[in-house]
């Protein structure tokens, strides 16, 4: 199976902020990228097309399932697409989307998955959505969503996940990042922390 990194939290749990590490450490996020209408993270770092085929089978405002049927074969097709890009560049691909906690398992039986859990205190997260403005169920309510999805996945994975504290990210990045490296088995790259030191904290 072709190798994955995968990228999973709540709306607003510093899930950004990753992506951006791990393309800076030399993993490819395909684009074109979804574009917010936040001016400190204009670039989700989310690709369309993944977030596209996820809002077909799963609904956003619940955190449900509305096509189950449909997964593993939307999936087989987005696995031919990446391992053809993979291929080409010579580089891991990382995908990101809170909804695609929804589908962990269908995408666990696809892929070789390299999952990365991001946490925040769910007062960052309030803070987050009232700056942004998102809708309700990107909020709070929705984080409880996700971090459910999140948790019975994990009861039952037979993989390891890595797992990223937010804040401890922001205050210890130079020890955080090595161990996401080694954990993706990328380089570990000192221009990374950048990354971090530019992130809005809110």
């Amino acid at each position: 199976m072709m190798p994955l990194i995968l990228v999973i939290g709540p709306w607003g749990s510093g899930t950004t902020v990753v992506m951006q590490i791990l393309s800076e450490l030399g993993a490819l996020v395909p684009t074109p990228h979804v574009v917010t209408f936040d001016e400190r993270t204009p670039n989700s770092w989310e690709t369309t097309a993944f977030n596209r085929f996820v809002g077909t089978v799963a609904a956003e405002d619940t955190a449900t399932l509305t096509q189950p049927e449909a997964i593993l074969p939307g999936l087989q097709v987005i696995h031919a697409e990446l391992q053809a890009l993979s291929t080409s560049m010579q580089r891991p691909i990382a995908l990101k989307y809170a909804l695609a906690a929804t589908i962990l398992p269908q995408l666990s039986a696809v892929f070789a998955l390299k999952l990365i859990y991001v946490t925040r205190p769910i007062e960052g997260i309030k803070a987050t959505h009232a700056r942004r403005g998102w809708y309700r169920h990107l909020g709070p309510e929705g984080a409880i969503r996700i971090q459910k999805c999140m948790a019975d996945y994990a009861a039952q994975a037979k993989h390891p996940i890595h797992r990223i504290h937010f804040p401890d990210l922001i205050e210890r990045p130079s020890q955080l990042i090595s161990e996401l490296a080694a954990f993706v088995s990328l380089p570990d790259r000192s221009s990374a922390q950048q990354v971090v030191r530019r992130s809005p904290t809110r």
